[in-house]
């Protein structure tokens, strides 16, 4: 199968679930728990080419991108997440997570982590969007956080001891026009404690 097709195949099991998800039942995003060791598991990489040979494309930073933490950044936890569907929904329309309870996708930050940099590496696309989200007042909802085209360029600020829910977003937006989540990695490493 190639990989037209597996896009393809991908976008109507979500789609699938997406129906299923609001025929009776609504599902959103769902509390879990993704903990690093600090051992970083291989990751094959899809560089984007621009039309000149050789050279990689940089990535478009979306408006709604944290703003950049204080230089000085000294790597520390590495904690890998994998996706296997996506949030139906873009950074600029409400997602909605039809398979959030089947496949949680979330990072707890721990003591002393305020900065990390964020990989998104879709199996299919070359470029993938996320919207990191929190509770900010403990009412249940996520209310806060930012969202993140393909990489974050330089470190964001993190809240220690908060679970950032991750919506790996299906659809493009205005801030990440190439953006297609499906199924895949997201690689976030957090400054040195």
């Amino acid at each position: 199968m190639n990989t037209t097709q597996e896009l393809a195949r991908r976008i109507a099991a979500v789609a699938a679930a997406f129906v299923l998800a609001f025929s009776g039942a609504t599902a959103f995003a769902s509390i879990g728990d993704a903990t690093g060791s600090g051992d970083s598991k291989s990751v094959s990489t899809q560089g984007k080419k621009c039309k000149k040979k050789s050279k990689k494309c940089k990535k478009k930073t979306p408006a709604t991108v944290a703003t950049p933490a204080p230089t000085g950044f000294v790597p520390g936890r590495v904690v890998e997440i994998r996706y296997e569907a996506s949030a139906i929904g873009g950074a600029d329309t409400p997602a909605v997570y039809p398979t959030g309870p089947l496949f949680p996708v979330n990072v707890i930050v721990g003591p002393g982590e305020v900065l990390a940099t964020i990989e998104i590496v879709d199996d299919f696309s070359p470029n993938a969007s996320a919207g990191f989200s929190y509770d900010s007042d403990g009412d249940g909802l996520n209310d806060a956080g930012f969202d993140v085209c393909g990489s974050t360029p330089e470190p964001v600020e993190v809240i220690p001891g908060t679970q950032y829910n991750i919506f790996p977003y299906l659809l493009p937006s205005t801030t990440c026009t190439d953006g297609v989540a499906t199924a895949g990695t997201i690689k976030v490493t957090f400054n040195q404690v």
